[in-house]
């Protein structure tokens, strides 16, 4: 059933479509005819003998036998089943069960219906909703939709299955995706992170539940309630409206993302928490400005008096966060000391990025030169952060870190230029990665 090249979209799917009658046929088991009330008991001490099949019953009923019932087991188990029935004066039966493809598991008709040389069979997905999001490569991808069948099949709770098809968009930082399965009108889906709801495109904005940890460990741990957050790159609201919810923080926040205003706009909304968290649409070097300059005149912006210093600014952009941070290069020179106070309490700075160090030493000492450099100041060090962690690995040749500290004064207060403070969205950012000898660039 291997996909041919030069056959378009439709064709491919047309030849897909999963003959469901192959797998019907017939199996051997045994019955143990047992007393209703022991059936529970029977069950913890056959565990390892019972038939285990999706959406299959092993107790069926006895006709004419009230007082009894028949557990079914696995042939290959005759042997102890035989001798548990003759110690306790059980009777056993012969028994032929007929199955279907409904009885078997995704993995089990993924390995009937794949061929043997297939790269990988999918095991797992990310849940996005009620989206199941593949990362399919290789032959996978050219049968993308016969898996995308099996996994919308055997997994009740989703609706639509799609799959990655090239790498992260590079202005508005989403994948580009093909539902495989399930209507594709509309990938718009509800996720529910601790009983926060998001509306989701997933077509259109990024979302990773991976990061719902990290997510509860700035909450919990890092953010108080009262405190004002700015959230520099803040996607469709994920930690934002999330604070808002569980601890009542304040936050302003921003994305470059139309997609992701429009989307962090109806997730305030549906969370009731218009009055705590303001959005934005910009380029995130210019937001910051703004929201440090507005607070020289409180008239010119629309963030309210209350929220216009704030305690923490988050950059969860982790390709290149760190390189935004040249906006903070003397941007509290002329800080408003009414606002900020006397003397200015600078920001916590929370900064996450990708190396491919895996060892936490080296890491971190990784972070601090660029941290620095992107400051363009060299007397920033090791100690100066505050928490350093191991987010979570990406991949074997890429593992996020975060990064938390508090803005330095020499940063805050300097003269010096602001080397890219102009460059906004687009600007070409280097990072160097091994793979396999060679060095991948990636653009922001």
């Amino acid at each position: 059933m291997a996909a041919q090249a030069g056959k378009t979209r439709e064709q491919l799917k047309e030849e897909q479509i999963i003959d469901k009658e192959r797998f019907a046929k017939v199996i051997k088991a045994i019955g143990l005819k047992v007393p209703v009330k022991q059936i529970s008991q029977i069950q913890k001490e056959l565990s390892d003998c019972l038939i285990v099949i999706p959406k299959f019953k092993v107790v069926k009923g006895i006709e004419g036998d009230d007082a009894r019932k028949c557990v079914l087991m696995r042939d290959e188990a005759r042997e102890k089943v035989d001798a548990y029935a003759k110690e306790h004066g059980f009777d056993t039966m012969e028994h032929t069960i007929s199955l279907t493809y409904d009885n078997l598991t995704m993995s089990e008709v993924l390995k009937e219906l794949l061929p043997p040389d297939i790269d990988e069979i999918p095991s797992g997905f990310e849940t996005i909703g009620d989206v199941a999001h593949l990362n399919l490569t290789g032959k996978s991808f050219e049968l993308r939709f016969l898996i995308g069948q099996v996994v919308l099949d055997k997994n009740p709770m989703i609706k639509r299955v799609v799959t990655k098809v090239g790498q992260i968009e590079s202005t508005y930082r989403f994948y580009d995706l093909d539902c495989i399965a399930g209507d594709d009108s509309n990938l718009e889906t509800t996720v529910l992170e601790d009983k926060v709801r998001f509306l989701v495109d997933v077509s259109r904005v990024y979302w990773c539940s991976k990061l719902g940890s990290e997510r509860n460990r700035m909450i919990e741990h890092i953010l108080k309630e009262g405190e004002v957050l700015c959230d520099m790159f803040c996607g469709i609201g994920p930690l934002a409206v999330k604070a808002a919810v569980k601890k009542r923080i304040r936050v302003i926040a921003n994305d470059l993302n139309p997609a992701c205003y429009e989307y962090i706009q109806k997730n305030i909304k549906l969370n009731k928490v218009e009055k705590l968290v303001v959005p934005f649409n910009m380029d995130a070097r210019e937001f910051v400005r703004q929201c440090v300059n507005a607070s020289k005149d409180a008239s010119q912006t629309k963030i309210p008096e209350h929220m216009l210093r704030f305690d923490h600014c988050y950059m969860n952009l982790p390709v290149d966060a760190v390189e935004f941070l040249d906006a903070f290069i003397g941007l509290f020179k002329d800080a408003n000391p009414k606002v900020w106070g006397t003397p200015v309490k600078l920001p916590m700075i929370h900064v996450y990025g990708f190396t491919y160090h895996h060892e936490e030493g080296e890491a971190k000492k990784y972070f601090t030169e660029r941290i620095g450099k992107a400051m363009n100041y060299q007397g920033f060090k090791e100690e100066d952060i505050a928490f350093f962690h191991n987010i979570r690995t990406v991949s074997p040749q890429s593992v996020m870190y975060g990064v938390s500290f508090r803005l330095p004064e020499a940063v805050a207060f300097s003269d010096q230029a602001k080397p890219n403070a102009e460059g906004g969205a687009g600007v070409a950012l280097y990072e160097e990665f091994e793979d396999e000898g060679r060095k991948k660039i990636v653009k922001q």
